[in-house]
């Protein structure tokens, strides 16, 4: 295995007097164990030995390190070529971390979901910070889970797997672009991460971004140099003062992703294909690092989360036909401190808890939250029946403004949008109701069908 001798001999460059790496006294070089669909286990371990320097102040690599790989199993030649790409990979995403204290995370366009189920993989860096990287594949559920924390950062992602087959083009997909979206606004809000001692909003929208992109296109690799799917811009705002939104051509796809649960009418027809949303179903969390920048007040949390999801529901009476339900949803929050006057983001440091007063500083929590759920039902025959939509939003802000340690003001402030809540529904002309509850209007099946197609999924705007 090539990329794993390469690994050892790079490793062991790095222990020569001189080498430049930021690393915890730990010093774990690399730490991976991969699981094969066989049952086969590899585990490669590299360390060092860390000194003191006290006369510099800093930490040095004796010119020692020690190796371990360990297999559990035997490997087919298939899953040596594997876990070969997958080792080379890894060993680059670790060898930049370790000498930035921060990098891309992208490895699935490397992993071969033929063979390889699954892997954990963790790297220490400067003091405190690590990356870690989990990863699983449940073939019988048709489901696989990424996991990743960078210096905590982290996300974690479920999501059915989809096979490359399926022609899925997400630069296409006016759900994933709302999602993409929704994932860019939410990291670009929140400013105060960087001067707490986390990265840029840029940097870490565009983390987030390669996990959720990953995990929704787990591509087959190319023997000949792995394939890659296409990544959106993220708009740097220390550069370009634009309002970041990512437009597409609104093309038809045609993919069809289809239902893990579903073993029932398998051949969709054009109104499920045109209802449906094209990506598989998900959910996923994103969290920034949790600071607390006022000592004086350890409750008023500088953070960003995000969850999102997509869930599918799949219902079938026999002669009658089936119902499906499509739920888009997100919930965020993004609190942080904002420095008021001539005092910027960065030394809103706020009061000493030994020393009450302090800076002038405004402390702002904004929640926001939407679903959308659309159903479809068809006959047997995969014509429509009914629609039916419904939409929930929410936004709530509430700031606190501080002056010399004393509260001046406090404001809660409802932003919701009334318009944006709304129920709406169709039905087409039959002998048996359907929704009767909740019909707005009856119409024939042609006109239905249309209704459907020029519908459209808008969820976040």
């Amino acid at each position: 295995m090539g990329a794993v001798q390469a690994l050892v001999a790079r490793y062991q460059g790095v222990t020569e007097p001189r080498a430049s790496l930021n690393l915890s006294q730990t010093a774990e070089l690399f730490d991976l164990t991969v699981k094969t669909k066989d049952g086969d286990t590899v585990t490669l371990s590299i360390s060092a030995n860390v000194l003191l320097n006290e006369k510099e102040g800093g930490t040095s690599l004796a010119n020692e390190s020690n190796f371990s790989f360990v297999v559990a199993g035997t490997l087919s030649d298939s899953e040596r070529e594997a876990i070969d790409a997958l080792v080379q990979r890894l060993g680059d995403i670790a060898g930049a971390y370790q000498k930035d204290g921060w990098t891309d995370v992208e490895f699935l366009d490397v992993l071969d979901g033929d063979v390889i189920a699954g892997l954990d993989f963790s790297i220490a860096g400067e003091e405190n910070n690590a990356l870690t990287i989990a990863y699983s594949l449940n073939a019988d559920a048709g489901t696989h889970t990424l996991a990743v924390n960078q210096n905590d950062y982290k996300y974690e992602i479920d999501a059915e797997t989809i096979l490359a087959s399926t022609g899925l083009a997400l630069e296409d997909n006016d759900v994933y672009l709302q999602y993409q979206q929704i994932l860019i606004d939410t990291a670009r809000s929140y400013k105060a991460g960087e001067f707490s001692g986390g990265v840029r909003s840029v940097d870490a929208a565009e983390f987030f971004l390669d996990g959720l992109e990953a995990i929704l296109t787990p591509l087959t690799p190319d023997k000949n140099g792995g394939t890659k799917a296409p990544k959106a811009d993220v708009e740097d705002t220390t550069r370009n003062t634009g309002n970041g939104t990512i437009n597409s051509d609104k093309r038809n796809y045609q993919s069809d992703p289809g239902f893990a649960k579903e073993n029932v009418l398998p051949r969709k027809s054009a109104a499920e294909k045109e209802f449906i949303s094209g990506i598989p179903d998900f959910c996923a969390s994103f969290n920034s690092p949790r600071f607390t920048p006022n000592a004086s007040n350890l409750g008023e949390v500088s953070q960003m989360s995000l969850s999102m999801e997509q869930v599918t529901e799949v219902s079938v009476s026999p002669g009658t036909g089936k119902s499906i339900e499509q739920r888009y949803s997100y919930e965020s929050v993004v609190s942080q401190h904002f420095g008021i006057g001539r005092d910027s983001v960065e030394h809103a440091n706020l009061a000493d808890k030994k020393q009450p007063g302090g800076q002038t500083y405004l402390y702002e929590v904004v929640k926001q939250a939407e679903t959308l759920t659309r159903t479809l039902d068809m006959d047997t025959n995969g014509h429509a029946l009914a629609y039916l939509e419904e939409k929930d939003s929410e936004k709530l802000k509430s700031t606190k403004t501080v002056e010399n340690g004393n509260i001046k003001d406090i404001k809660e402030e409802d932003l919701t949008d009334p318009r944006a809540n709304y129920s709406y529904a169709l039905q087409a002309v039959t002998d048996v109701p359907l929704r009767a509850a909740q019909i707005r209007d009856y119409v024939d099946i042609q006109t239905l069908e249309e209704a459907v197609k020029l519908k459209g999924i808008n969820f976040y705007s």
